[in-house]
């Protein structure tokens, strides 16, 4: 293990082999490249940005050989399902955006589902991201979701809010705050301010601020941050 690194978690699911990972930026792109992942030039800097305002992150290596025998074909998805205790959370989308020329597009899709209207920052409108549903969610479809495998914490009641990202590369600088209250998103997770020093008494994130690099990727379509280049043989 690359020094300065702490494995939190090893898991298979289907053809993925996901690890969680604790640890600065710079120690987790040598882990990275220690295990094989190729990073882009701009790596170091995304990973500082993220490790500034949280220490953990999750990999995924795909699996081709498992995919194959599985049945799984070129643009099938694998769901992943991970619990992480945060009041508020936060979705990062500049890392969306590593490994592509700046006028490459970004296309995805974010799922909100919160006890009521939750407040944005940045807000979708002219940044390259969108606001496409914002309203109370309809009862078929909490209990759609309540019916799935580990899905029974669903409540009987929510706002479900949509955004879909539309954006090119080099618009993605920020990630998406979130106030499940509806009152003021953290400015300092949504990339707009830079964390406090480590100086300060109040540098330390709360436990409900810590979050997983990673997982609304999951909620993308997109789980895997760190990414091996191995397609699936169709």
């Amino acid at each position: 293990a690359a020094k300065g690194v702490e494995v939190l978690m090893e898991v298979r699911i289907d053809a993925l082999d996901i690890t969680v990972l604790k640890g600065g930026g710079a120690e987790v792109g040598e882990w990275a490249t220690a295990h094989g992942f190729r990073l882009p030039p701009a790596a170091p800097e995304v990973l500082d940005f993220y490790a500034n305002r949280s220490p953990i992150f999750l990999a995924a290596v795909f699996d081709a050989d498992a995919a194959k025998a599985r049945g799984q074909r070129i643009g099938d998805g694998t769901p992943v399902h991970v619990t992480i205790p945060t009041k508020n959370p936060w979705v990062p989308l500049r890392i969306l955006g590593l490994g592509k020329n700046a006028g490459d597009r970004v296309d995805a899709d974010v799922f909100l589902l919160t006890d009521q209207r939750p407040a944005l920052l940045p807000y979708p409108f002219a940044n390259g991201m969108r606001l496409d549903h914002s309203a109370v969610a309809t009862d078929s479809l909490l209990s759609d979701l309540r019916s799935d495998k580990g899905m029974g914490w669903v409540p009987q009641s929510g706002w479900l809010t949509k955004i879909a990202i539309d954006a090119s590369a080099s618009q993605l600088t920020y990630d998406l705050a979130v106030d499940a209250g509806g009152t003021s998103p953290s400015r300092v997770a949504a990339g707009l301010e830079a964390p406090p020093s480590p100086a300060s008494p109040s540098s330390q994130p709360a436990t409900e601020e810590i979050a997983l690099i990673g997982i609304a990727l999951a909620f993308l379509g997109a789980i895997v941050i760190l990414r091996k280049s191995q397609p699936v043989t169709a």
